[in-house]
């Protein structure tokens, strides 16, 4: 009996191999190896680059995987089903064998044959189930105010009302300094974080409850910081949702909906593109045209981000950062502040910057430049600021690795544009001057200059601020002299450029 069950295994192995590819063949016999033995050192030969654990991907998933191999039983043996393939999906089924007792789950295999994620790994490290009916879990709103979504909250047993920024550029919660007393904050112990202006000391704090207009998160870390900015009291990252729930960033009803992981029909009117969660944080493809040049890049989304893109002096390293600059048109120049630390930044149009299946034309695009002390080890190359992020609605599946976006006709007024030397944009829906380009910082104006920032534009040439379009914008910026509509103060003025 017992030889009836070896040359069943055996030809069952036999078949996958005659099924599958030869490094299909390679890794599962790597990967029967790792868990048999206990052999932490074989993972690199057999885990895919994108490899996935639970939530998390490579490299953070590959040491979460060290975790589980020193924490799980070892199977006595382990064989395999045929290698098969379904909607571009290659996989087989694995059995996993512990004395009388049989776990059978599916392995998944990457482009190359390498081990993209295993359901045996992703349940014993995290009890993960990718395969289970999604469902809506909650629904709380936010504000959009100025460029922040802003979601209201309470922490712990505080009846204080905060006003987080909702920052998928951030992979935790913040809070500011001076409310650790009146909130409750325990600090349990100091901890270096990483910022975008490099590494900083602070105070950490574990066992947080977070409550949001009736749903609750237990067990939040957070970290406490001296100042965030005006009107915020903390930031809430992305990810304190994304690692949970699928998340839904929904512009049209101002909601953010959480949804259970797994299998589900909610978004198949969406476009659909893959992103990386190496860094903790979503990271998609980008494509930069600017003056007949092409810039491939990968930039975070970066709702706390006020820009419409930035590409930071990491991701300026691997372009031709001269080429990059002569190629946009030259808007302004400016810092980025981080941490105390400013480094200079360009600010240009370029011809156009697409993503996710968006295309935004004359688009605007900061150029930090590449600093060895504070870019070095820096693995973010830029990010996609919420000037864009407010024009559709998205959503962010870490079961699939999938983001959804669909265009929200609501909220597609155009982007920024230059009139005269003057940026003008929307700033909640009202049109407004936010930049004067003859001065240094943009916010000084003299006696003789005829718009002064935050005048509110009723107006130009008669068509009203909610009447423009990109098409009309293009046709007034060839105009010799434009009369403007304009509310300063209250006081209604008409101007002449």
């Amino acid at each position: 009996m017992k030889i009836s069950v070896f040359i069943l295994s055996f030809l069952m192995t036999l078949n996958s191999f005659s099924q599958g590819t030869e490094q299909e063949f390679k890794t599962l016999n790597t990967y029967k190896a790792c868990l048999l033995k206990g052999d932490k050192s074989l993972i690199g030969d057999f885990v895919s680059k994108d490899f996935r654990l639970g939530v998390y991907q490579a490299p953070m998933a590959t040491k979460f995987f060290v975790d589980v191999i020193e924490k799980v039983n070892k199977p006595s043996t382990m064989y395999w089903d045929a290698v098969t393939e379904e909607n571009g999906k290659r996989f087989c089924t694995v059995h996993y064998v512990f004395g009388e007792k049989e776990i059978v789950s599916n392995v998944v295999f990457s482009r190359n044959g390498k081990l993209l994620y295993s359901d045996y790994l992703d349940q014993k490290g995290f009890g993960f189930n990718r395969y289970g009916e999604s469902k809506k879990i909650a629904t709380f709103p936010f504000i959009y105010d100025r460029g922040a979504i802003i979601i209201k909250a309470k922490l712990n047993d505080s009846d204080r009302v905060l006003n987080m920024l909702f920052d998928t550029g951030a992979d935790g919660m913040a809070l500011t300094d001076n409310l650790k007393d009146e909130i409750g904050i325990k600090i349990t112990e100091e901890r270096n974080v990483f910022v975008p202006g490099g590494e900083m000391k602070v105070n950490f704090s574990s066992g947080n409850t977070l409550k949001l207009d009736g749903f609750v998160l237990k067990n939040q870390n957070l970290v406490l910081f001296p100042k965030i900015r005006p009107g915020i009291d903390g930031i809430l990252g992305g990810s304190n949702f994304f690692r949970s729930y699928i998340t839904e960033v929904n512009f049209e009803r101002h909601e953010i909906i959480l949804y259970s992981f797994g299998e589900n029909s909610f978004f198949k009117d969406y476009n659909s593109t893959e992103f990386r969660y190496s860094e903790g944080i979503p990271t998609i493809p980008i494509t930069i045209n600017s003056g007949r040049n092409t810039f491939e890049s990968e930039f975070i989304l970066d709702a706390g981000a006020g820009y419409q893109a930035i590409m930071f002096g990491s991701g300026t390293k691997l372009e031709d950062e001269s080429l990059l600059i002569k190629s946009m048109k030259p808007l302004y120049n400016t810092v980025n502040k981080s941490v105390g630390h400013q480094s200079p930044v360009q600010v240009g149009l370029t011809d156009s910057i697409s993503f996710a299946g968006l295309t935004f034309n004359k688009a605007s695009l900061a150029v930090e430049s590449y600093e060895e002390g504070r870019h070095k080890g820096h693995n973010v190359l830029g990010s996609i600021g919420i000037q864009f992020l407010r024009r559709f609605n998205w959503v962010i599946d870490l079961n699939t690795y999938n983001l959804y976006t669909k265009m929200n006709p609501e909220t597609m007024l155009p982007l920024d544009f230059v009139i005269d030397n003057y940026i003008i944009g929307y700033i909640n829906n009202v049109l407004a001057v936010k930049r004067n380009l003859t001065t240094e910082q943009g916010r000084d104006a003299g006696e003789d200059d005829p718009l002064k920032i935050w005048d509110r534009i009723i107006s130009i040439e008669g068509i009203s601020a909610k009447e423009l379009d990109d098409q009309k914008i293009s046709k007034l910026q060839q105009q010799d002299s434009l009369k403007l509509q304009v509310l300063r103060k209250g006081k209604p003025l008409e101007v002449i450029l």
